[in-house]
């Protein structure tokens, strides 16, 4: 990565890293790489990080992009990911088509880690994120209801 790019990737999620923190050791990334493991209140990892990278191959709707939006931290995840639909791309994040495309990712995470594009993203995030409310979804399913009982009684 070019100077003005370079980061430190914080990996928070599943205890079980040793085989991955051995795998940055051998591709000699291990300086730039730490594995916290599991957190029982992530705040702290959110508060820390510039964005989140979840490029997930299945998740309905992944609860860590919509707490790191709350955060208003830009997310970049993949088109398996229901929460893909929240973003305004590239406004508050970015969402790639295959996890397995080492090269997209790569550019995508260079975009994010850009501090031009995180200055415009970060309070993009935060105003998506209070976007999605609770009570808007309490309101859009009474919506669906109401139209369900509608159409049942005509």
């Amino acid at each position: 990565l070019p100077k003005e790019l370079r980061f430190t990737l914080v990996v928070v999620g599943h205890p079980k890293f040793e085989k991955y923190r051995k795998l940055a050791q051998r591709l000699g990334v291990a300086d730039r790489i730490r594995f916290l493991g599991h957190r029982n209140d992530p705040k702290s990892a959110y508060h820390a990080a510039d964005f989140l990278i979840h490029p997930t191959f299945y998740d309905p709707c992944s609860l860590v992009a919509l707490e790191a939006l709350a955060c208003g931290l830009p997310v970049l995840t993949t088109q398996y990911n229901g929460a893909s639909e929240l973003l305004d791309m590239p406004a508050n994040g970015l969402v790639i088509t295959d996890p397995h495309d080492g090269p997209t990712l790569a550019k995508a995470i260079s975009t994010m880690a850009d501090r031009q594009y995180l200055k415009q993203a970060r309070p993009a995030a935060l105003a998506a994120a209070q976007r999605w409310t609770f009570e808007m979804h309490y309101t859009a399913l009474m919506n669906v209801f109401r139209k369900v009982a509608q159409n049942k009684m005509h």
